[in-house]
């Protein structure tokens, strides 16, 4: 979908608009029929509503409009070029979203809902809450990026976001999509092709030296399999299939976030869903576990195949049809929330993993993790706050729970200090390390899922 003939009305727009009124109704115009395409209905409050909403203060002070969590403000073309004007447009918009969240102090949860942007036909700036205050990015030039960016954020109101507790839920091991998926899977495990059977004695070999338990030493394990009606009796089929159903999740999830955040059309899921045939699910599947999918983005090496891409081996219409399900249960998430309200990706795919491999499991296979919060007690204990000058070795990082906690302090520190993007970057890079024994059997997956 090409969004050139919409920046190419608002290039016309801003460079006809003779007031702060006109750019507004005709920007708006612009964008909802954008949005349309996207299936978002746009339809903003104005004046009346933000009266209901307790802003009260209709003058020339209020903010254009309001829809769902996002408040915007249109200023004269060119205005926002002219660094005192650009500040007084922020102060406007973060009034306004304090009176409607009660602001950082009291309602840090609340604000973390809200996003804000100011427009002027050429330059969009926009803000969100990083916990302490409200955020906003630098300027940036109307082009088709920033409009898609503008859409993911419309979006997002009427999706679910993209966080480690709704993503949990959806595809956790109770719910309906993870317990059809990792069922058809023993049922493959169990009867396996050849190289299936090669692939799953080799990750045998490998997790064995972590754990030879049998399934009746496993009973939280044991229990789940009878409740969904998984025949297998081999403990090692069913947590070759949980972890294997997990990696085909986090590829999903990382597929749909590097669409996202290079700011591409291309969904993943959208392709999944769309298939006809199994053998069209196939061309698509292996565009991702072969690494092709990544190589669009100029990303070599990140997939060439791995145990976990077994089912490839395998064909049927039940397999075919679960691996739909998660495609289409994932469709129901906005992947750029993530983008904007990046914390809330902090800990995606750790938790989701617990929610999989839940705590009685692992316990019984004797596996034991850090939490987070105790990674930043130890941390702050450390004298670590996120200096730019100092770097960080875990030396036994296993699945990265420090490394993950001191990238964040970095971070901040970084922006504190006026570092842009590719600075921050760099930084990260060099000043924060991590090495670890060679990894054993699902180790791979979740230290590939804290890095994301």
């Amino acid at each position: 979908m090409s969004l050139s003939k919409y920046i190419q009305r608002i290039n016309k727009i801003a460079n006809t608009a003779k007031s702060e009124s006109k750019l507004e109704g005709e920007f708006n115009q612009v964008l909802k029929e954008c949005l349309a395409e996207f299936d978002v209905k746009f339809d903003p409050h104005v004046n009346e509503t933000l009266k209901s909403m307790g802003l009260s203060q209709v003058n020339a002070d209020r903010p254009d409009g309001v829809f769902g969590h996002i408040v915007y403000d249109y200023k004269a073309p060119k205005v926002l070029s002219t660094p005192k004007q650009q500040k007084k447009a922020k102060d406007q918009i973060e009034r306004y979203l304090d009176q409607i969240t009660g602001g950082h102090k009291s309602n840090s949860a609340e604000c973390g809902k809200w996003f804000g942007y100011i427009c002027d036909g050429i330059t969009l700036v926009y803000c969100r809450s990083n916990s302490r205050s409200w955020q906003w990015s630098r300027p940036m030039p109307i082009n088709e990026s920033t409009l898609l960016f503008l859409v993911h954020a419309f979006r997002s109101l009427q999706r679910k976001p993209l966080n480690a507790q709704l993503l949990s839920i959806s595809f956790g091991k109770d719910s309906e999509v993870a317990r059809e998926l990792i069922r058809v899977m023993c049922s493959h495990l169990s009867k396996p092709r050849h190289k299936t059977d090669m692939l799953f004695r080799e990750w045998k070999r490998l997790f064995e030296q972590v754990s030879m338990y049998g399934l009746d030493q496993l009973p939280s394990l044991k229990k789940w399999a009878t409740e969904i009606g998984i025949a297998t009796k081999d403990a090692s089929h069913i947590l070759f299939a949980m972890h294997s159903y997990y990696s085909l999740v986090v590829k999903i999830v990382t597929s749909e976030l590097l669409a996202i955040s290079t700011h591409n059309k291309f969904s993943a899921c959208e392709e999944i869903v769309a298939t006809a045939t199994i053998d069209d699910l196939h061309s698509v599947m292996t565009q991702i576990e072969n690494g092709e999918y990544y190589r669009r983005y100029r990303i070599s090496n990140f997939l060439e195949g791995d145990f976990f891409s077994w089912y490839m081996n395998e064909r049927s219409r039940p397999l075919a049809s679960a691996i739909r399900s998660v495609a289409r249960e994932f469709l129901q998430f906005e992947p750029a929330s993530a983008i904007l309200l990046p914390e809330a990706k902090q800990d995606l795919l750790k938790e989701f993993y617990s929610s999989l491999v839940d705590e009685q499991i692992r316990h019984d296979l004797g596996e034991y993790y850090t939490p987070d919060w105790l990674a930043q007690h130890l941390l702050s204990q450390a004298g670590y706050h996120g200096d730019i000058h100092t770097k960080v070795l875990d030396p036994a990082c296993g699945s990265g729970t420090f490394l993950v906690e001191a990238i964040i302090r970095l971070k901040e520190a970084c922006n504190d200090e006026g570092l842009n993007d590719l600075e921050t970057l760099e930084t990260i890079l060099s000043n924060i390390k991590g090495l670890d024994q060679p990894f054993q059997g699902d180790n791979i997956l979740r230290l590939q899922g804290n890095i994301i």
